[in-house]
């Protein structure tokens, strides 16, 4: 069968293409970076993060929820706040439940750990998809963590370093796994439907 891909040619009219990639990021970095007389982490970071599909765009609000956060006293993983900053994170662009979690784990490390799926697998041996992700499986992995951290054998480490712990575990473990011990581990629809289930309730 022929390869029906064309590669650009003399003829390929470039300028009626349109680039439409992250669009208000691409013209603000363009500028910004214009405007640089040094250049910084900051900048350098903030074009990784364009270049891989991954510009945040947090609004204002958002920015204060994540201040009451750090600043609150008496925070529990299960307060109402917790909650309505992790739901507000990851109603942004570019946030989902991974990269909420470590923005919320460096500004509370003793309340909130990171969910990704290297720690959770882990400690549940499921391996997540990115439709797998809810406020109240978060919750349950955080209590399962507080539980491995509360084990004699790990009274050592902080409670930070248990989510750690358990993403150098799986690269660890993971690389040893054949392709089919690999398959067995993906997550179910039916183990989805549970994880995902109480939050729609």
């Amino acid at each position: 069968m022929a390869n029906k891909y064309r590669i650009f040619t003399e003829s390929t009219a470039l300028a009626k293409l349109p680039f439409d990639y992250e669009k208000d990021e691409t013209a603000a970095l363009k500028k910004l970076s214009a405007s640089k007389t040094e250049l910084d982490d900051a900048l350098l970071n903030r074009i990784k993060l364009w270049k891989i599909g991954r510009t945040l765009d947090i609004s204002d609000s958002v920015y204060k929820k994540l201040e009451r956060l750090r600043n609150k006293n008496e925070l529990e993983i299960d307060s109402p706040l917790s909650k309505e900053v992790m739901e507000a994170l990851v109603d942004q662009h570019g946030v989902g439940y991974p990269l909420a979690s470590a923005f919320m784990k460096f500004l509370r490390p003793e309340i909130f750990p990171i969910i990704d799926v290297r720690a959770y697998r882990a400690s549940y041996g499921i391996t997540l998809d990115q439709y797998s992700y809810s406020w109240n499986m978060y919750v349950d992995y955080t209590k399962r963590l507080k539980w491995i951290h509360g084990l004699p054998s790990h009274h050592k480490l902080k409670f930070e370093q248990i989510d750690e712990r358990l993403y150098s575990l799986d690269k660890i473990r993971y690389a040893e796994l054949s392709s089919r011990e690999k398959s067995v581990l993906k997550i179910t629809a039916s183990q989805r439907k549970e994880l995902k289930g109480s939050d729609s309730e």
